[in-house]
């Protein structure tokens, strides 16, 4: 198995153990996710979908399984496995002044970025903790008019979020309007997988 599908079967491993557990203790405290989420002063949505929206194809963030730890006094299955530089679906590293930074990872679902180097499927490692400069990739979040949600990945180009693609239609710049649009992380590090996984 090449590296890439090592990657994405821990990747899969670790949703399932993190389902398991949020499940384990909704049966244990006879909570709901919802109210697990609220205990804990986390996104309530970001828990129940993760859990119950197969579909749902992102990470919880490392920040919000600590606020649930913290608050339920219980250990999330893959918290030994962060730091493991291949790859878990968050790690905590260490920038030069000693601080953690949290990362995660997204997929790119279009072709917006085809002339960077960028296809869909490729997997973003973001950082929350840096503020994005005219220049990087971004993970940002659209909520359009008919109150649907769109995640995707730009050039920060402020005041808009940019396309370089061969898709004329995506190349429309996008204006970051509060409310509208919002930046969940900077992109650090791009990974493909060469062969899907059996």
């Amino acid at each position: 198995m090449s590296a890439c599908a090592q990657l994405s079967a821990r990747m899969a491993d670790d949703r399932a153990l993190l389902k398991e557990w949020l499940q384990g203790l909704s049966r244990s405290t006879g909570m709901t996710l919802s109210a697990i989420a609220k205990e804990a002063d986390v996104s309530t949505t970001t828990v129940t979908r993760f859990v119950n929206d197969r579909g749902y194809k992102f990470d919880l963030a490392r920040r919000t399984i600590r606020k649930i730890e913290a608050r339920f006094g219980t250990k999330a299955p893959v918290a030994s496995g962060l730091s493991d530089r291949h790859g878990q679906s968050f790690e905590l590293r260490k920038d030069p002044a000693g601080s953690a930074r949290a990362q995660e990872v997204a997929m790119v679902t279009d072709d917006a970025l085809d002339l960077r180097g960028f296809r869909r499927g490729d997997l973003c490692h973001l950082t929350n903790d840096a503020k994005p400069e005219a220049g990087d990739l971004v993970f940002a979040e659209i909520h359009n008019s008919l109150h649907r949600r769109e995640r995707i990945v730009r050039i920060y180009s402020p005041p808009y979020l940019l396309a370089h693609s061969t898709s004329f239609e995506l190349n429309r710049p996008l204006l970051i309007e509060p409310g509208r649009v919002q930046i969940l992380g900077v992109v650090v590090r791009m990974s493909r997988n060469l062969r899907e996984p059996p």
